[in-house]
């Protein structure tokens, strides 16, 4: 059996993407001229590629598998569970060291810039070995990289992010340049974006475990967005509504799309469509920490809002008996309080921002066309939303960015914009199955949409009626009277699981503190100690099977990183580690007493407010 038909066996069941690309291509990419295999000194095989009439060894010509093992040398510096991109896979030698010496649970992502190198590959070698390496991940340029940037990110996270690196194969970069540098700029984005999300948890760290306990409020009357799969028709065209400065432009012509299609309004252009007689079907909120300036004297109808669980619940107490939909959580006690009903609430890819939040709900509802109105992602004419003052007058100093423009040539848009751009781009080209039409008239370009007026959109897709509104109301809430009630006694458990937690962290830091004591008077007593550490594993035992965890680990997500980063790189002085690590798993300990008892607080308070309707 051939090496391709061995390679393809593999990749078959491995990445169907892959497999599927080089099926389409095999026949195109057949007789290549530019790339070869030669015999080394040692009688191994090293890689050769053709730039113009020069040819370049991409392996030694002497040793290939010795220069590899030098060069795998670097990668020993990478601890447990970081994620190396890999620029460059070449003929092997060089992954196959790399992992040869790696540490268990590192993953590596190796992109291949060159199809014709891959299947001169496939060809010419065995690679089943990494292929099959559980650790590994495989990207070939014009195959697979399609999902490259998602699926990064999605394996990037704000736990992580400092363990993530960027290397290159010798000589891919030279060869490269031009694709090497759009690689690593991916990269820096991805990691970027985890290292922001990090900050704002750990910032937002109660205000998050604030919002998910009082927002649990709303739930017995609520839907998950799931409710409305099989009665929202998938032809009703969804307009999502920013509040971009270019809003102001075409904002009268979504009076024509009111019944003709879905607008899901971004809460910062609520104020502004009402003051303009338009009534959204929806509206949708996910920020923690939203400015209730967006919704203060803004008349409150009955106006569906989408919300993600851990929106500001500060700003949902401001409308007048909202209809809530969930449309997306990352707290898992929401999904298994759902579950109670057999539904189920998904986390979705929120982007960062309402509207991209908006735009993988219609994406995840297989909406065939979407369309952005207001979505400047750039602050056009010097304005950062409709109708604000000009930044020149109020003393804007935040850093401005050129980035290509949806009508103009060049805007300019903030960093933070400029991250929406770029999920934009990966999400259009990776994820989403829709026509995505861009009707901002206005502001910074996002690749994959089709750009038109909105005039030309309501003229195009608004020529059917269809009222939301009725299709909305004709849904049940989520929960029966008998399940709102499990629902209910739920919440009660909860609080009274806080009490239960409170007294195993408190063992938990009496067993530490009995443990320093002994260990400050001099000498090991290893039994006493060996006691100490078994009583303290049983305690986080207990903590991690409990479902208030979850709040716990959001709201001391900060303290918990600053433990994790000292364990992997305390010294190897055991005797002064070991009084260390007491003393910071007992501080530790006591900040997960703390928040523990903010929610007990909570969940009092949350109980104290629904209470009439169960006793």
């Amino acid at each position: 059996m051939s090496y391709f038909i061995e390679n393809l066996e593999v990749i078959k069941d491995i990445d169907k993407e892959l497999y599927d690309g080089i099926l389409a291509l095999d026949n195109v990419v057949d007789n290549i001229q530019t790339i070869d295999s030669k015999v080394a000194k040692d009688g191994s095989k090293y890689l050769e590629i053709y730039i113009g009439d020069k040819a370049v060894a991409m392996n030694s010509t002497y040793k290939p598998e010795v220069e590899a093992d030098k060069y795998a040398q670097r990668f020993e510096m990478y601890k447990n569970e970081s994620q190396i991109f890999v620029f460059g896979f070449g003929n092997g030698v060089f992954p196959r060291s790399i992992l040869k010496n790696n540490q268990e649970n590192n993953k590596y992502f190796f992109y291949e810039p060159n199809v014709e190198v891959f299947f001169h590959i496939l060809k010419n070698y065995d690679i089943r070995d990494i292929l099959n390496d559980k650790n590994v991940v495989l990207f070939v340029e014009g195959l697979n990289t399609e999902k490259m940037q998602i699926y990064v990110t999605s394996c990037v996270t704000y736990k992580n992010f400092e363990k993530f690196y960027v290397e290159n194969l010798p000589k891919y970069k030279e060869i490269y340049e031009g694709v090497f540098f759009a690689a690593t700029s991916m990269c820096q984005n991805i990691r970027n974006y985890a290292q922001a999300d990090f900050n704002t948890r750990k910032l937002y760290s109660q205000k998050t475990v604030s919002n998910y306990v009082a927002n649990l409020k709303y739930i017995f009357d609520a839907n998950v967005i799931e409710d409305y799969r099989e009665s929202i028709p998938c032809d009703i065209p969804v307009f999502i509504v920013g509040a971009g400065p270019s809003l102001a432009k075409n904002i009268k012509l979504l009076k024509e799309v009111k019944n003709h299609g879905i607008i899901i309004a971004a809460e910062a252009a609520l104020k502004i469509l009402l003051a303009a007689d338009i009534m959204p079907d929806l509206v949708i909120t996910a920020d923690t920490h939203k400015a209730l300036y967006w919704i203060t004297d803004v008349t409150k109808g009955e106006i569906p809002f989408l919300i993600d669980s851990g929106a500001n619940s500060d700003f949902l107490n401001l409308l007048h008996n909202p209809k809530i939909i969930y449309a997306t959580t990352m707290c898992n006690y929401y999904k298994n309080l759902f579950g109670l009903s057999n539904r189920k609430l998904a986390t979705l890819q929120s982007g960062g921002s309402v509207t991209t939040l908006a735009f993988c709900l219609a994406c995840h509802l297989n909406m065939e066309t979407i369309i952005f109105v207001g979505q400047d992602l750039a602050m056009t004419g010097f304005q950062e939303y409709a109708g604000w003052e000009d930044l020149r007058t109020r003393g804007f100093q935040r850093e401005l960015i050129a980035v290509k423009g949806n009508i103009e040539e060049t805007v300019f848009t903030t960093d933070d914009y400029k991250l929406y751009i770029e999920w934009f781009n990966m999400f259009i080209a990776d994820v989403c199955k829709s026509n995505v039409i861009n009707a901002t008239e206005g502001g910074a370009y996002i690749e994959g949409t089709q750009v038109m007026t909105l005039r030309e959109v309501v003229d195009k897709f608004c020529k059917q009626e269809f009222y939301v509104e009725r299709m909305l109301n004709e849904i049940e809430s989520s929960f029966n009277v008998e399940e709102k009630i499990r629902v209910y006694k739920k919440i009660l458990a909860t609080r009274q699981e806080c009490k239960a937690v409170k007294q195993k962290i408190n063992d938990a830091i009496e067993d530490l503190d009995n443990a320093l004591r002994l260990l400050q008077r001099g000498g090991w007593p290893e039994k006493e100690i060996n006691k100490v550490e078994k009583s303290v594993d049983k305690v986080n035992q207990f903590l991690n099977q409990s479902e208030i965890m979850e709040f716990l680990q959001i709201r001391t997500v900060g303290e918990e990183k600053e433990l994790v980063t000292y364990l992997e790189n305390k010294s190897e002085d055991v005797y002064g580690e070991t009084i260390n690590l007491y003393h910071r798993t007992k501080n530790y300990m006591e900040n997960l007493l703390s928040a523990n008892e903010e929610l007990y607080l909570m969940f009092s308070s949350l109980i104290d407010e629904i209470r009439d309707r169960f006793e």
